[in-house]
């Protein structure tokens, strides 16, 4: 089976009212990186938990140095999960793709993914696993 090498870049914007009534944003923003199998999807590796929020996302390798990425996005209110989106993006292999969700509440969350297929040489802090 292919191996597919993500990186992955998440940016979550609130907005956020200071005592003075100043209005601004509280950013944060993580980045990660995982090796799986294509078409596979494995708990705290591509089904990643942040926050209130958890992310599934699974590489399909097709034709052509395409890759498709199956992605879920979730939100954590108690003991339920509401799901916030369920794209499916297209990224040519080594290229950069991504999606915006906006909640209802004004908060932004922004995911980027970079996905090879097979890559020739593993990052160091990957080989170490």
């Amino acid at each position: 089976a292919d191996q597919v090498l993500m990186d992955v870049s998440t940016v979550i914007k609130r907005p956020v009212t200071s005592s003075t009534g100043v209005a601004g944003e509280d950013i944060g923003e993580w980045k990660t990186q995982f090796i799986v199998d294509a078409g596979t999807l494995v708990p705290n590796v591509n089904d990643l938990h942040l926050k209130e929020f958890r992310f599934s996302i699974v590489p399909h390798v097709q034709d052509g140095g395409k890759i498709l990425l199956e992605i879920g996005v979730f939100e954590r209110h108690g003991n339920e999960e509401i799901v916030l989106g369920r794209p499916r993006l297209t990224a040519l292999d080594g290229e950069e793709a991504g999606f915006v969700i906006v909640t209802d509440d004004a908060r932004s969350l922004r995911l980027s993914i970079k996905a090879q297929v097979n890559p020739p040489r593993l990052p160091a802090t990957l080989r170490a696993r």
